[in-house]
């Protein structure tokens, strides 16, 4: 287990432990992924068509019961059962963007009316959210993947 008083690299590399190799995807899914984007001119409607094609086929269960509370179920078992936890989705959506050449990032952060200040000082999971961070080359995309409503693209502020 990870010394969380160590710094934040090692929590990052903790987090990216528990991740490893839960991105996979069946055959049959890849497939579908290609037929999805192949009519898709740039990649930002990529991006799009993953985000919905995930919106209308999955659900948010929150998973928060031991090592559950940290790590992503398999994108296997999200793009099977159709819901995941923010953890879970997310690890799917990257699975997917991944599959299609895109590269995304799993990204904790504190979300939410009632969340409390980072202390910087203090490498621990301070996070309660995970959300999907997809760099481009002129801006960074960031997405939702609870909400079947959300916008591609668009976070709700929280005040």
């Amino acid at each position: 287990m990870i010394n969380h008083s160590r710094n934040w690299n090692e929590l990052g590399k903790f987090i990216i432990y528990l991740i490893a190799d839960k991105d996979v995807l069946p055959a049959e899914t890849l497939t579908t992924l290609k037929e999805l984007i192949k009519n898709c001119p740039d990649r930002n409607s990529k991006i799009k068509a993953v985000y919905n094609y995930m919106q209308k086929r999955t659900r948010y269960v929150g998973v928060q019961i031991g090592i559950g509370g940290w790590q992503p179920i398999p994108a296997e078992y999200v793009d099977k059962k159709g819901y995941g936890d923010c953890k879970g989705l997310v690890n799917c959506t990257r699975a997917m963007l991944k599959a299609v050449g895109i590269t995304s990032y799993y990204t904790l952060v504190n979300a939410g009316k009632n969340a409390s200040p980072l202390i910087t000082g203090f490498p621990c999971n301070h996070f309660n959210h995970i959300i999907l961070c997809v760099p481009g080359p002129n801006d960074t995309t960031w997405l939702e993947c609870t909400s079947q409503q959300q916008a591609y693209g668009f976070l709700k502020a929280v005040h």
